[in-house]
């Protein structure tokens, strides 16, 4: 593993923030101008596939045009001394997923919706860009301490559709509603969680089956 305080392409190293499911995700500073950076490296043998170091480098390069402020911008990627790196912007907060398995967790089903409608326009524009997630789930959401929400890890699984995008987007939602995933054949979100309204059942699902709505965005519509 590559030790805290190295230098990889400029950015030296400081803790680390999070394994993924391609690297390792660290807090990094830029050492020409001092600026913090999430710094994702890829050791081998990963790092030595082709396939990988191709897919990786070409979605962080369409990460980076999508502009969006509801997904992590991309400083730069690249490849140095047989490890691959992307340099990213440094979201001050922690993943949904930790959120919500949080002991303490005190989002209400509105506080979530707020999140949710910040996903939904990342993943949109996204995908208006002809840019496809690929492993969206919790963990690929970063809630900043202030409540803005970001999408991150764009590829990392490997290429996608923005249809199943967007019924990965559903299971999401019901995830975070019902604090437990959908499985293959859901429960109605309203008799797990008493709180949400029944009328929101068929909506959700019908976007976990065959039928996801046009935007992820839609479908939230839908639930207001």
């Amino acid at each position: 593993m590559v030790a805290t305080g190295a230098v990889l392409a400029g950015y030296r190293l400081g803790e680390r923030l999070r394994p993924g499911r391609v690297g390792t995700v660290y807090e990094a500073v830029e050492e020409s101008s001092g600026r913090r950076v999430a710094l994702r490296v890829v050791e081998p043998p990963q790092a030595s596939r082709p396939d990988l170091r191709d897919r990786l480098l070409a979605a962080a390069e369409a990460q980076g045009r999508v502009g969006s402020p509801h997904v992590v911008a991309i400083d730069r990627a690249g490849e140095e001394d047989g490890l691959l790196f992307v340099a990213m912007q440094l979201v001050d907060g922690d993943s949904l997923n930790r959120l919500l398995d949080a002991d303490d967790a005190a989002l209400d089903a509105t506080a979530l919706l707020r999140l949710l409608r910040q996903v939904a326009a990342g993943l949109d524009e996204a995908h208006a860009s002809g840019l496809a997630h690929g492993d969206l789930s919790s963990r690929a959401v970063l809630v900043e301490a202030g409540g803005g929400a970001l999408l991150t890890d764009f590829g990392a699984a490997g290429e996608g559709s923005a249809e199943e995008d967007r019924r990965a987007f559903a299971a999401l939602v019901y995830e975070s509603l019902c604090g437990r995933s959908p499985g293959a054949s859901p429960t109605p979100p309203s008799e797990i969680n008493p709180a949400l309204p029944p009328a929101w059942d068929p909506i959700l699902t019908a976007a976990l089956a065959d039928d996801p709505p046009p935007t992820a965005t839609a479908l939230l519509d839908g639930l207001e």
